[in-house]
């Protein structure tokens, strides 16, 4: 493996009608950072995570995002590799 982490993680729940998103990932020992798009591409929000729990919980609402309905896409990052997985919210 070249000592690079493998990356996996999944969002929940999905679709989301909350306002908090649940980022489940393999616990790492390395900064995380979590990007969330729009479906035009747009960056909306930025968070970095230095949790090696595994768990990240973004709260969409309480960054000032208020976001409508639509497809989302949240962008996890780490020195070496990064996934795109898919969120749709339901308003």
């Amino acid at each position: 493996m070249n000592g690079e982490s493998i990356l996996l993680f999944n969002v929940s729940p999905n679709p989301v009608s909350g306002n908090v998103l649940s980022v489940n990932y393999n616990a790492l020992k390395i900064p995380v950072v979590f990007s969330l798009f729009d479906a035009s591409g747009r960056l909306l929000n930025v968070a970095k995570s230095y949790d090696v729990s595994g768990v990240y919980k973004m709260n969409h609402s309480g960054s000032g995002l208020n976001l409508p309905t639509g497809q989302y896409f949240i962008r996890m990052e780490t020195p070496e590799n990064s996934l795109t997985r898919p969120v749709l919210i339901i308003r």
